[in-house]
């Protein structure tokens, strides 16, 4: 066989692929609690070091910061482990949940956050105007 012929059947064998095998999505969605979506929320997701126990985890990873869109919205890569995800929109109480990312998978979760009754208490109406 000539050599080119031999480079191209051996690309055929090398694994296809985008570079992110080892990551996984975590798509977050925000609403209040009666369902309207929360524009710009601001999201926080902190690695857990429990993922070293874990057998795919890829290591330690750095705090993630991301803003939801217009529609609450937003996506975030990560590699496999335990997660802290803590959700934060002014005006309103803060959330936070534990949630578990595997390789290869897509985790989709909705945070309701209620109106904050220190905030409400104080500024009552006006909060809803900015």
């Amino acid at each position: 066989m000539k050599p080119r012929l031999l480079f191209f059947v051996w690309l055929l064998f090398l694994p296809i692929g985008s570079g992110n095998e080892t990551k996984a999505t975590l798509q977050v969605v925000v609403k209040d609690e009666l369902g309207a979506v929360i524009p710009r929320a601001k999201l926080l997701v902190r690695w857990d070091p429990a993922s070293l126990q874990v057998e795919a985890s890829r290591g330690e990873n750095p705090d993630t910061t991301s803003q939801a869109d217009e529609r609450g919205q937003m996506a975030i890569a990560l590699n496999s482990g335990f997660y802290d995800v803590l959700v934060t929109s002014s005006s309103f109480t803060p959330s936070c949940k534990k949630v578990r990312i595997k390789t290869g998978t897509t985790v989709s979760m909705e945070f309701k956050l209620k109106a904050d009754p220190l905030v409400t208490a104080e500024l009552g109406h006006e909060i809803y105007s900015n």
